[in-house]
C-alpha cells in the first residue's frame, strides 16, 4: 500500500479531500493530515511518503514550497 499526506490550511477543505478521493480504495493509506505546512514538513522528514496532496496557496507557505 502506498502513502499519501494532506495538506490545507482550510479545515473542511481538508476533511473533504479525505473523503473524496477514497485513498484506501486505490491503494493508498492516508498518514496524515495536517492544516499547515510546517507540521506537514516535519512530518514528511519523519515518514516520507509516496504521495502529498496540498493546497498551493496558504496563508503560511506555499504547497510547492
Amino acid at each position: 500500500m502506498h502513502t499519501v499526506i494532506i495538506v490545507d490550511d482550510d479545515k473542511w477543505a481538508l476533511r473533504d479531500i479525505q473523503y473524496s478521493f477514497r485513498f484506501r480504495e486505490r491503494g493508498f493509506e492516508v498518514i496524515g493530515a495536517y492544516e499547515n505546512a510546517e507540521s506537514a514538513l516535519e512530518a514528511i522528514r519523519l515518514r516520507p511518503p509516496d504521495l502529498i496532496v496540498s493546497d498551493v496557496c496558504m496563508a503560511s507557505a506555499s504547497g510547492l514550497d
